[in-house]
């Protein structure tokens, strides 16, 4: 499990150092070529380093979030995102709603997009997440500018989740408590995933475990998840 001893042990060495140095070369990058991006923000631990790294260059750059009817069930996202507006974040919201949890929402990102004119976001996309994320990255790069002219920035790109953590707890970032009582290497969500996606019964079992009232909650809403495990 990496912890916060863990993590301030890898933020002491050169190539933490190097990485971080990399993400502030893409998001001055970023910014000379996008007049008015915003930062694509879930509050996981991704999202919460990339908008404290963004924020070192535009202070007032705005972050975009998706609010589901659960995801304050799903972790304390409200204690987060105050938190960040105490930190003078520009934060704007999202709700959005799904008649089933397993209804696909392929229009929330230009939803997201279209919330207020920008030419560009920062994604918190990481290559060793996922091969599907690492494909991705291979063919389009850390910058780039798509047919229609929108540009996608993915400064933390080349970061492990080491880097993450080490990031995290140097500059004291708020973030889920998840990661406190699991580890930086779980994974949070704003929504219950579909049931196709592997995290779901991990993300649900969690839950229960953690937070039996909220996971009640979660089942009176969607009633479709009180199968057993």
């Amino acid at each position: 499990m990496i912890d916060e001893r863990g993590a301030r042990l890898y933020a002491r060495l050169s190539i933490h150092r190097r990485h971080v140095d990399q993400a502030h070369a893409i998001v001055r990058q970023t910014l000379q070529v996008c007049r008015q991006p915003f930062v694509a923000c879930s509050f996981g631990k991704d999202s919460a380093a990339l908008l404290h790294l963004v924020m070192q260059h535009r202070p007032d750059i705005e972050a975009r979030f998706i609010r589901w009817p659960e995801t304050n069930l799903l972790g304390d996202y409200e204690r987060v995102i105050n938190e960040w507006k105490q930190r003078g974040a520009r934060i704007t919201i999202l709700d959005l709603t799904r008649a089933t949890l397993d209804e696909k929402t392929p229009g929330r990102w230009e939803a997201l997009r279209n919330t207020s004119p920008a030419d560009g976001q920062f994604v918190g996309l990481r290559a060793d997440e996922s091969r599907a994320r690492t494909i991705t990255l291979a063919a389009h790069g850390h910058l780039y500018r798509t047919a229609a002219g929108y540009w996608r920035s993915c400064p933390l790109a080349r970061w492990t989740t080491l880097d993450v953590a080490a990031y995290v707890v140097t500059h004291n970032i708020p973030t889920l408590s998840a990661y406190t009582r699991h580890g930086f290497e779980s994974r949070t969500s704003s929504r219950v995933p579909r049931a196709a996606h592997s995290i779901r019964e991990q993300a649900l079992q969690r839950l229960r475990e953690d937070d039996p009232a909220a996971y009640q909650q979660l089942v009176d809403m969607f009633p479709e998840i009180s199968s057993p495990f």
